[in-house]
């Protein structure tokens, strides 16, 4: 009888290695056909999908493909590249999918490509549908870094959460998050999305930059030349620490304070509850112009959706 104990105690980890073994081939073999499926089913949409053969990794507690040199193109003429990408399906969280980000990454936009310095950039995402989660413990791009992203994405909703963002001419914010969604399920095109009547609702993108913040609320469609046009709301706690945030950056002339801070005298209120004075001016965007009421304030650039 011991024999036969120590016979099965030895067996146990060959077993135990078999068992994974399978387990790992099977659940290979299934990213294997939900990643052609995808790629199959993003370029019947129009993407464009780039990568050199997927590499198997991970052996023995997870299953990995390896993706080198993966390039992504939407029909918007935005995409993304990665000198690696590592999607997973680990035995610690077997309910969702992983992918780690590493090398040197770059966003693609109009047929170019701007360099991107990312730590920790991974997404996770569940395997049954809903919401998933792209983090990063820090983003920079030419004129532009954060120190810590979080992102939750669904089919037409976004929200996110910035750390410590500094963008160039404009002041360092200590914080700023975004909710946005969009009124149908965004197509390939921006063509089509107007075909479709979308809009994209901003529920609020918020920031704050010492004593001064903001918060804004818009409605956005796609005119017929598909240029942005809408209407919004935005309102500035403390707009006089604002403005000379602004100048301190050189995003404003110093020589224009004087004039704006009299104007904020005029338009600037304390809440009814108390607290420091609030700017609140309703927005509109027509033929890619910004203003408040009848006033012009800037000429956004056209884009180009080509």
């Amino acid at each position: 009888m011991a024999r036969k104990w120590w016979g099965a105690l030895l067996l146990s980890p060959l077993l135990l290695g078999a068992a994974l073994l399978g387990a790992r081939e099977a659940a290979l073999a299934r990213m294997e056909a939900g990643l052609a499926a995808w790629a199959e089913a993003r370029r019947a949409e129009g993407w464009t999908i780039r990568h050199a053969p997927p590499r198997r990794a991970g052996f023995p507690f997870a299953a990995e493909l390896v993706l080198e040199e993966l390039a992504l193109d939407t029909p918007a003429r935005l995409g993304w590249e990665s000198a690696r990408v590592t999607l997973r399906l680990g035995l610690d969280d077997p309910l969702h999918a992983r992918a780690a980000f590493a090398g040197p990454q770059a966003l693609r936009a109009g047929g170019g490509a701007t360099p991107v310095e990312a730590e920790a950039l991974r997404l996770r995402a569940p395997l049954l549908g809903g919401e998933a989660t792209l983090s990063a413990e820090r983003l920079a791009a030419p004129g532009l870094a954060l120190a810590g992203l979080t992102a939750h994405l669904a089919p037409a909703t976004l929200r996110a959460e910035a750390r410590r963002l500094s963008a160039a001419g404009l002041p360092p914010l200590e914080e700023a998050r975004l909710a946005a969604r969009s009124t149908t399920p965004i197509p390939g095109s921006a063509a089509a999305f107007r075909a479709a009547e979308g809009r994209l609702r901003l529920d609020e993108f918020a920031a704050r930059s010492g004593q001064a913040a903001l918060r804004l609320e818009a409605e956005l469609g796609l005119d017929a030349r598909l240029q942005p046009e809408g209407h919004g709301r935005l309102v500035v706690t403390n707009p006089d620490a604002a403005l000379t945030a602004l100048v301190r950056a050189g995003a404003l002339p110093a020589n224009l304070l004087p004039t704006l801070r009299a104007v904020l005298a005029l338009s600037a209120r304390p809440p009814a509850e108390g607290g420091p004075p609030r700017l609140d001016v309703a927005l509109e965007l027509r033929d890619r112009r910004l203003g408040a009421g009848r006033i012009p304030w800037l000429v956004l650039p056209p884009l180009d959706w080509r």
